[in-house]
């Protein structure tokens, strides 16, 4: 995944400076080739992989089976994409005066809530390292614990993930704290970024906290959302998100249109707040039959 970021930045990057194409085609150039290349690899990998395998017959499923088998990943993934952009779309849809068109970008907000993403970096590294530590824990505390015990088995992954809980929210709330003042540390450093700081007023630093803190639940949510895929529960991921896109947008939606466009960020927060608890109680009862 990093790499083919890598590829994107270096294409847009190529693009736009060296070759001098206008930046809307040099980012869908960039998309372009992160969708060739990755297909490419993936295409190379599993022909590997079938270089490998034997079978008396055809190892493929059918589509069916193979609809059956992914349509939770699909419902799941739709959910998700659609609480990312929900609170955008409820502020490009409002505004004060009357919109010349039915969505109409609104540049503080989108300052806010990619500002936002700076504390999100942090947290997100967090998630492969939980899920690495959890597999491997887990393997190695079977070996210890007998099969007659498996109550003190799950209650030390239940203290595991307690731990996991307040280490993310201690490096959550540090990172939204820096990030917040990344941005007036580089304004005090002049040249090329003393102007900086007049791009943030209060607009951008309301959007900015509570989006910033949203991020932060939204990541831990899908630390979880990822557990449970990984020991086929994917039940628990889709009702969490389910309930929390519908609370995002109706939230979202009752205050950018009683206040101002940019209070659609309470939706965020407030669907942030609802995934993060609902996925943490199924996380909870989930490990209370680790062992199973």
């Amino acid at each position: 995944i990093s790499l083919m970021v890598l590829l994107g930045l270096i294409t847009v990057y190529l693009s736009f400076v060296v070759f001098k194409i206008n930046i809307f085609y040099a980012h869908a150039m960039s998309m372009i080739a992160i969708i060739v290349v990755s297909n490419i690899i993936v295409y190379y990998i599993l022909r590997r992989m079938e270089k490998k395998s034997f079978s008396e017959g055809v190892i493929l499923p059918k589509p069916s089976s193979l609809f059956y088998s992914l349509h939770d990943y699909f419902i799941f993934g739709t959910l998700y994409f659609l609480f990312l952009i929900c609170d955008r779309t409820l502020a490009w849809t409002t505004g004060r005066t009357h919109l010349p068109y039915i969505f109409w970008f609104n540049y503080p907000y989108e300052v806010g809530v990619d500002w936002a993403l700076f504390p999100l970096i942090f947290t997100l590294s967090l998630v492969e390292v939980f899920m690495h530590e959890l597999g491997f824990l887990a393997f190695d505390k079977i070996t210890e614990v007998r099969a007659h015990d498996v109550r003190s088995f799950n209650n030390y992954f239940i203290r595991l993930y307690q731990i996991g809980v307040l280490s993310f929210f201690i490096v959550g709330s540090i990172a939204i704290v820096i990030s917040y003042y990344i941005p007036f540390a580089m304004s005090a450093m002049g040249g090329v970024f003393k102007f900086i700081g007049v791009f943030f007023n209060l607009v951008h630093v309301m959007v900015y906290l509570f989006a910033s803190i949203a991020y932060v639940l939204l990541s831990w949510s899908l630390l979880n959302c990822i557990m449970f895929f990984s020991y086929s529960r994917p039940e628990f991921a889709i009702r969490s998100a389910g309930i929390a896109l519908l609370v995002n947008f109706i939230v979202g939606y009752v205050f950018s249109r009683i206040f101002d466009y940019y209070y659609s960020v309470v939706g965020l927060l407030a669907g942030s707040v609802v995934f993060a608890i609902l996925s943490s109680y199924w996380a909870i009862k989930f490990f209370r039959r680790y062992d199973y």
